[in-house]
């Protein structure tokens, strides 16, 4: 919802602010999935207007378009960095409310594009802006399960030639963990790009990636941090390329 809807819909600014401050709290209070469900369906109608109009937040486009320049290598617009493996379809985990989804669309017109999120209220939402070709619902931890949404949905087995991640990897959200269930779910050769807030990767994911790195799980294709990204803190974008088999075992032999 944009500011102007908002405040069509009787929201003043200062009852906006106040909703937001407390769904703000209730976001990162939650404690199980039904509490997360319960929050986003109240921030969902402000979801935009809160994080793209008043905190000015432009990571899903940034981090949309660092996932382009690895997997669509011959657009010179993106100035395409590697060989893209295949043309294969492209995940977006926490789509939310298809922030992501609307860029990737815009620059990979031909792919399959598939929205991935907990918040059946979100993805609503993300629907409407017709940028994906298909909406999971479903929990981060769930993705590699062969009961659970994704692989129900597309089939044992499926591999994407990309995956997003964007503003969903904190504290209460999902874990840093989970990139070793993106990267599993990367075809040989294919890339992942997320944001994290700085400060958490001053803490464990630093040392987690550089430990995926190590042990041969992927190579880290590009790292930058920006002021950029969001009014209210410093933001690291990351993009990992998998490794193939044959460059894991290589890999392996040498540590």
């Amino acid at each position: 919802m944009t500011k102007t809807n908002a405040l069509h819909a009787g929201l003043g600014q200062h009852e906006m602010d106040e909703q937001l401050s407390k769904m703000y709290q209730a976001v990162y209070e939650a404690k199980t999935h039904d509490d997360c469900k319960r929050a986003y369906q109240q921030w969902a109608p402000l979801y935009e207007y809160s994080e793209v109009e008043k905190n000015k937040w432009k990571a899903p486009q940034m981090v949309a378009r660092l996932l382009c320049r690895y997997v669509e290598s011959g657009n010179a617009e993106l100035g395409g960095l590697a060989t893209p493996s295949s043309n294969g379809p492209i995940l977006d985990v926490g789509a939310g409310t298809g922030l992501v989804g609307v860029t990737l669309r815009e620059l990979l017109p031909k792919r399959k594009i598939l929205a991935y999120d907990l918040s059946p209220d979100m993805l609503k939402i993300a629907e409407e802006k017709k940028a994906y070709d298909s909406l999971i619902e479903g929990a981060a931890e769930d993705l590699l399960k062969p009961d659970g949404p994704l692989q129900q949905t597309l089939g044992t087995g499926v591999r994407f030639a990309g995956i997003t991640c964007v503003g969903s990897i904190n504290h209460g959200h999902i874990p840093v963990d989970a990139i070793d269930w993106f990267v599993d779910l990367l075809e040989d050769n294919g890339y992942c790009a997320f944001s994290l807030r700085t400060q958490i990767l001053n803490s464990s994911a630093l040392e987690f990636l550089w430990k995926g790195t190590i042990q041969g799980k992927w190579r880290i294709a590009e790292l930058y941090t920006t002021r950029n990204a969001c009014a209210d803190d410093l933001h690291t974008h990351v993009c990992l390329q998998k490794l193939t088999f044959n460059e894991r075992e290589e890999l392996r032999k040498l540590v």
